[in-house]
């Protein structure tokens, strides 16, 4: 027998947690990096990390400004909507044309999850890896800047 999920229960997600994770992502995404990573196989691991700082700190952003877990549960893992709902509750990038390139590039592998696996790269087209670690830096950094993630009683990690 499959149990069902008790939608009632409290949520710890806050967006202090979700960046706290997108930074997270981004600090193990730079672990990796290598200027040769295009040509190894952690270059699946790495993107998949990016993916996932972008998804949730845009998610950080909709849930500060007053949307509930659930809302942002329905954008699933579409960074094009994520991007866009963040930008619609008042978030201006850093680098704004070139934030949403790296999103466009990344949307369609990253909502099907392609890149949970070694996907043969010739089939999709990804940002440079050094420019995206650049870009998702000043986009982190913009974020603190702009919005109060952290309560007044948490400190930044």
């Amino acid at each position: 027998m499959q149990s069902k999920k008790n939608h009632s229960q409290p949520t710890y997600t806050t967006p202090a947690n979700l960046f706290t994770a997108a930074k997270s992502y981004a600090l193990a995404m730079n672990m990796i990096f290598s200027r040769d990573i295009i040509s190894t196989a952690l270059s699946a691991p790495y993107y998949l990390l990016a993916g996932f700082s972008l998804e949730l700190s845009f998610k950080s952003i909709v849930l500060l400004k007053g949307n509930d877990e659930s809302e942002i549960r329905k954008l699933g893992h579409d960074l094009n909507q994520c991007h866009k709902l963040a930008i619609q509750r008042g978030y201006v990038p850093a680098n704004g044309e070139l934030l949403s390139h790296m999103v466009g590039l990344m949307a369609a592998a990253h909502k099907n999850l392609e890149l949970r696996y070694i996907p043969d790269k010739t089939e999709i087209q990804l940002p440079k890896p050094d420019i995206l670690r650049k870009v998702i830096g000043k986009h982190l950094d913009a974020i603190e800047e702009q919005f109060p993630i952290w309560p007044k009683d948490m400190d930044a990690p």
